[in-house]
């Protein structure tokens, strides 16, 4: 082929190459192309378009498919680029984490599979300092998550592009706004100390001291509000009636001015609800909305009933107001207000007959450090477990097997006669019986410690359940100081007391025990001087319809 046939065919070649890509080139508003390039480019309104209908030798200006800019190079068609649709965090939304999960989806205009999507988060709303990105993500993973400074605005968008060699384009919403808040504080405070009630012109008002530390025992600084509950029944039927903002102060109270109460209110029983008498209970929410535990509840009874409820709701201990002085703070020698817990704790494995455990015990309101054993000055404190419904029952006994069952049983006449309280001394557990019943245990004592409720037979007349210790040391040291003598009397009988020495000479008098239906011997003769080591006799008269006589020997020792 000779040069002359070479040379046409490479001009038809460029020809041809013309003819199919034709360009229009439009720089700040004319066709000089040329003139831009010269320019260096540094107009940055410049750009071109090229066109293409893919057949020979026509042009074309069909829709724009790139464009093209001095600085940057070729850029994507913005409109057939996915639209990316921001679905969480939504906009002007608040997250209670430092990590969040952006998530997006996107709706494309045209059929590319491959496509490319990057997460920016500004603490600017104009993007100029971009604090995270993402990194290039698919679409078969649309989403991002990162950690954060907590308390800050962010701002967050999503880049797109259609092919690996595109630049990232803006394409949808923009700068979704995202407010990271402090973290909320899931750290509950302590429970409002201190409750207690009085009543002018038939009105209550229930007074109480705020929690200065949270249950994790790091200083409470956060109060918000106090809610005030009250309610005609201590288990059930609990309504909001009160709100109190914090202020500040230590001391905060509440009149209930839509409630007008008797003007002889009875005494209250824990176990039987009473129309005329109402419980109150507070509690404290912090700024974060957290609701501590509630406060012990006051009733308005003529007792004034301070009370505790175990864990499981089932376990009662009433403390009345001629008793209570020493759980304020300004009648003890801590200085704190004292509260009195009740939990539910594991019977003995070996003992099927046993219903319930507790463990009862004081422990300081400014952190509920357990206290050492406390004792109230007269058997005036009220203990009462309910047996609620069968399902309540969780003894593996056959009795047990009979109530949760019920099988043609009278239960209230089961319970009354199958089950009694019992009190453990540190060494063993003492039968204490029960004074009372109505759908429940109840026993006056002065203690706190472990109870149980257990099944065991009622006495049908007097009985000496237990005297305990045998041998008693009183020198004040709280451990053994007096001996005691514990009875059941259903009948109620006057009982008495006395402590004689080996030759029969009266020594002493007994008196009135820590719990009702029992007596105790101090060490002390009737002269007020302590007796003299060794052995003593003790006498135990019932009288009346159930009269009966009961003696024993007790040892007093240094």
């Amino acid at each position: 082929m000779n040069k002359f046939f070479k040379e046409l065919i490479i001009l038809t070649a460029l020809l041809f190459l013309f003819v199919s890509i034709s360009f229009t080139w439009q720089v700040n508003g004319n066709n000089d192309l040329i003139g831009m390039l010269n320019s260096g480019g540094n107009a940055s309104t410049a750009s071109g378009v090229y066109e293409n209908d893919g057949s020979f030798g026509s042009f074309v200006s069909a829709s724009v498919v790139s464009t093209y800019d001095l600085n940057s190079g070729f850029l994507p068609n913005v409109n057939n680029l996915p639209l990316s649709i921001l679905t969480f965090p939504l906009n002007n939304s608040t997250t209670v984490t430092a990590q969040p999960t952006f998530q997006w989806d996107y709706s494309d205009a045209d059929s590319h599979t491959q496509r490319g999507f990057l997460v920016e988060l500004s603490t600017d709303v104009n993007f100029s300092i971009v604090n995270y990105t993402s990194g290039e993500t698919n679409s078969a993973n649309k989403f991002w998550q990162i950690s954060m400074i907590d308390a800050a605005t962010y701002y967050w968008r999503v880049k797109v592009k259609d092919d690996p060699w595109d630049e990232w384009s803006l394409r949808g919403a923009t700068n979704k706004v995202i407010v990271i808040t402090k973290l909320l504080d899931t750290i509950k405070s302590l429970q409002p100390s201190g409750i207690f009630l009085t009543v002018a012109n038939n009105k209550p008002t229930i007074s109480w001291d705020v929690p200065v530390n949270n249950v994790n025992n790091t200083i409470c600084d956060d109060q918000s509000t106090f809610r005030v509950y009250r309610s005609t029944e201590i288990f059930t039927d609990w309504k909001m009636v009160g709100t109190v903002s914090y202020t500040g102060l230590h001391l905060y109270n509440w009149t209930d001015t839509s409630l007008t109460l008797p003007t002889n209110t009875v005494e209250s029983s824990p176990a039987i609800p009473n129309t005329n008498v109402y419980y109150y209970k507070v509690t404290c929410v912090d700024k974060d909305g957290n609701e501590s535990a509630d406060s012990m509840i006051q009733d308005s009874s003529n007792d004034f009933n301070l009370i505790s409820v175990s864990t499981d709701t089932r376990m009662i201990v009433a403390i009345p107001s001629s008793v209570s002085k020493d759980l304020y703070k300004e009648n003890n020698p801590i200085k704190d207000n004292i509260i009195i817990l009740s939990q539910e704790i594991p019977n003995d494995l070996d003992d099927y007959n046993i219903l319930k455990s507790y463990d009862i015990y004081p422990a300081k309101a400014s952190n509920l450090k357990r206290l050492p054993y406390m004792s109230f000055n007269e058997a005036l404190v009220r203990v009462v477990w309910q047996f609620g419904d069968s399902s309540s029952v969780t003894s593996s006994s056959v009795l047990s097997h009979v109530i949760k069952n019920n099988i043609s049983s009278n239960l209230a006449s089961l319970y009354d006669n199958q089950f009694s309280l019992y009190w453990n001394n540190g060494n063993e557990w003492i039968k204490l019986g029960k004074d009372s019943f109505n759908g429940a245990l109840s026993f006056r004592t002065a203690r706190l410690g472990k109870y149980m409720v257990k099944q065991a037979l009622k006495a049908q007349s007097f009985t000496l359940n237990k005297v305990y210790p045998t041998i008693f040391t009183p020198n004040g040291d709280n451990r053994n100081d007096c001996v005691e003598f514990q009875f059941e009397n259903p009948k109620d009988s006057p009982v008495s007391g006395s402590i004689y020495d080996l030759r029969g000479r009266f020594v002493a008098k007994l008196k009135s025990g820590f719990n009702k239906n029992s007596l105790r011997w101090d060490g002390l003769m009737d002269s007020g001087s302590l007796a003299t080591p060794g052995t003593y006799i003790y006498q135990i008269e019932a009288k009346g319809s159930d009269s009966k006589v009961v003696n024993g020997v007790i040892i007093l020792a240094q």
